[in-house]
């Protein structure tokens, strides 16, 4: 889970059952998932040179979920950073990742009651798939919504799903 924050997406991951482990830029917010979630294994890391599995089997991770922390890339480093993650997949895993859509820069001087300074950029639909499909990702599924009005952020989410081909 790249870019886990508090831990809330690394704790219902591993509820399903895998091994999870949450990575996260920030050691404050590592810290955090932490002290919520102790039972977890979190580690700082940037999700451009994520490190290999502990159990370095198959050459890489089964699964990468990265919800929303793309966010903080701007658009031109989006490229990279999604074919960074694609290579830290073994052959045959998953990317599954999750973006707000726009064309713009948001920046929040307040979130959740708490003082911050902090930009989210919001991201082009197609420039994300091609950034996906550039990676050299495969069998490209890709989900747009709405969002719930009055409990969310008012922009469009999409979600990608793609697949590193078997070697």
């Amino acid at each position: 889970d790249v870019g886990c924050g508090p831990g809330q997406d690394t704790f219902h991951l591993a509820a399903a059952g895998p091994t999870v482990t949450g990575f996260d830029l920030s050691p404050g917010m590592v810290d955090e998932a932490r002290r919520r979630f102790p039972e977890l294994d979190f580690a700082v890391a940037d999700l451009r040179a994520l490190p290999a599995p502990a159990s370095g089997a198959g050459g890489g991770w089964a699964a990468i979920a990265a919800w929303y922390s793309l966010v903080h890339l701007a658009g031109s480093e989006l490229p990279g950073a999604i074919a960074a993650l694609a290579g830290a997949l073994r052959p045959g895993g998953t990317l599954a990742l999750a973006v707000h859509l726009g064309g713009s820069v948001r920046h929040l001087d307040e979130f959740m009651g708490a003082r911050v300074s902090i930009d989210f950029t919001l991201h082009d639909h197609d420039e994300v798939l091609a950034a996906v499909r550039s990676a050299g990702l495969v069998d490209v599924e890709w989900y747009r919504r709405s969002p719930y009005r009055g409990h969310e952020v008012d922009t469009e989410r999409l979600y990608v799903l793609a697949r590193r081909p078997a070697a």
